[in-house]
């Protein structure tokens, strides 16, 4: 459990706090070493954009991500361009 305080301005100046206790979901989240094997050249703008959010520049390259529903969703929005390993740590 992890405790936020949130701070609030009231109209006469003074501040006034709230304490609040957050549930974080501390499951192990899924890591992928996802690696370019196919050329961007001749690839739409769109999928040329997604494989820089992934953090893929060249052919060959590779990078650990998290696999938050974000990223499995670039994943597979390119995934004829990517092999995807789950990695195991």
């Amino acid at each position: 459990m992890t405790s936020r305080i949130q701070a609030k301005k009231l109209n006469n100046g003074a501040l006034t706090f709230r304490h609040f206790d957050i549930l974080t979901n501390h499951k192990q989240m899924k890591r992928y070493k996802i690696t370019q094997t196919r050329s961007r050249i001749g690839r739409p703008a769109r999928q040329k954009r997604t494989l820089d959010a992934l953090g893929l520049t060249r052919m060959n390259r590779s990078v650990t991500v998290n696999g938050t529903p974000q990223v499995e969703g670039m994943i597979n929005k390119v995934k004829h361009l990517l092999t995807v390993e789950e990695v195991t740590e």
